[in-house]
């Protein structure tokens, strides 16, 4: 499984051995990964996301953003094993 911890700034110097009183103007990018089980745990939890003709409008409106938000994880997010 996968997982991450945010830290303050302070803590995350004082891991790689920098003086937390400097001033720094480091930008620090945190790139986050899923791995295919996960990302399949994920889409799991959020099953019945198909729209039909007994569909509410507003129940449409709710499974599309899932839908949306799974294709942007898929694409953009999870690691393809090859």
């Amino acid at each position: 499984m996968f997982g991450f911890k945010l830290i303050k700034q302070s803590e995350y110097d004082s891991l790689i051995g920098k003086d937390s009183n400097t001033v720094s103007n480091t930008v620090t990018t945190v790139i986050t990964r899923l791995e295919p089980d996960v990302y399949n745990e994920l889409e799991k939890k959020v099953s019945n996301i198909l729209v039909s003709s007994t569909t509410t409008e507003l129940e449409a409106g709710y499974k599309l953003g899932i839908q949306h938000v799974l294709k942007v994880l898929r694409d953009g997010y999870a690691i393809q094993r090859g």
